[in-house]
């Protein structure tokens, strides 16, 4: 799945590269284009550049299903891994940002369309709020960082930021953010100074990151019980925990890696291990897997030589 707006070198150029790379096989190697760009021409570059086919941001689950199934090859398709199945009446009716595998966290968001961000997150309800809080830390700044690019004359930096807001914010459902990201990316791509359109854009951002600031930014106490509330966990089965986090890190599976960060939390441990298990459950949280396996080598050695310290 290949970026097409990218620093230094974009896709179609490292498509093009690929493509001549001298090693067997490589022609065959399916390369889908990603991109926020819906504009005329834009699949038809994709192709030019050597690229199998084309999906516009954001990305429907149905569509990226449809485009994997075609180009995966046959022995190597995970039909597990192909999102088919629509959002689930119950998810698609539920209250904006209620996530029952989180215990009920409720929020109402009025800067979002929750119908198409959960489609676009194939119903997953934990997953969108995750990514919501996510979006709403790492794009906390964006304000000023564009702000400073368009002062220094760095207008394809701040064309590249607004390009890559504009993708998520639709993935997200945040409809009104989008289109104020679309009409101030076009302005850039005519070469016109940012005036009312960048205003309207920055507006748009404000008011969704103070009603994402709503949303829990910590799993909330009822989530889980008070340390003294939990059953006791004997060594052996933190190991077995601990090693079966291990493999799912090593392979880069997130969603099976959580389910083991959280029954880590669902015992009694020494205290001393606390922190850490914390600090391995925000890791795996943002996806940050090279932090996560080192805070799990930690636990591992502490649980073997028995070092609670």
């Amino acid at each position: 799945l290949m970026d097409i707006q990218m620093p230094i070198m974009d896709g179609l150029a490292a498509t093009r590269a690929i493509r001549r790379i001298d090693k067997k096989g490589m022609e065959r190697l399916p390369i889908i284009a990603m991109t926020a760009h819906a504009m005329k021409g834009d699949r038809e570059r994709s192709l030019e550049a050597g690229m199998n086919d084309h999906l516009t941001k954001p990305v429907d689950p149905e569509d990226l299903g449809r485009i994997l199934e075609k180009w995966l090859p046959r022995e190597r398709l995970v039909r597990a891994l192909v999102v088919r199945q629509p959002v689930p009446e119950e998810a698609a009716q539920a209250p904006p940002g209620r996530d029952p595998a989180n215990n009920g966290w409720m929020t109402d968001i009025q800067e979002l369309d929750t119908e198409q961000g959960l489609r676009y997150m194939g119903g997953d309800q934990g997953r969108y709020l995750r990514m919501l809080r996510r979006f709403q830390e790492e794009f906390s700044e964006t304000e000023m960082f564009l702000r400073q690019e368009l002062l220094a004359g760095e207008t394809a930096e701040a064309r590249r930021r607004v390009h890559s807001i504009k993708g998520l914010a639709g993935t997200l459902g945040a409809t009104t953010l989008q289109a104020a990201a679309v009409k101030l990316e076009n302005q850039m791509q005519r070469g016109e100074a940012a005036g009312v359109e960048l205003e309207g854009f920055l507006a748009a951002h404000r008011r969704l990151q103070a009603a994402l600031m709503a949303l829990p930014t910590e799993p909330s106490p009822a989530d889980i019980p008070a340390v003294e509330n939990r059953p006791p966990g004997g060594r052996q089965e933190l190991e077995e925990i601990l090693e079966q986090l291990a493999v799912s890190l090593t392979h880069r599976q997130p969603r099976p890696a959580r389910k083991f960060s959280a029954k880590l939390r669902e015992k009694q441990w020494p205290v001393m291990m606390e922190p850490e298990a914390e600090k391995l459950e925000a890791a795996l949280e943002r996806y940050r897997f090279d932090e996560a396996e080192r805070i799990l080598r930690v636990l591992q050695q502490r649980i073997t030589t028995g070092n609670d310290a």
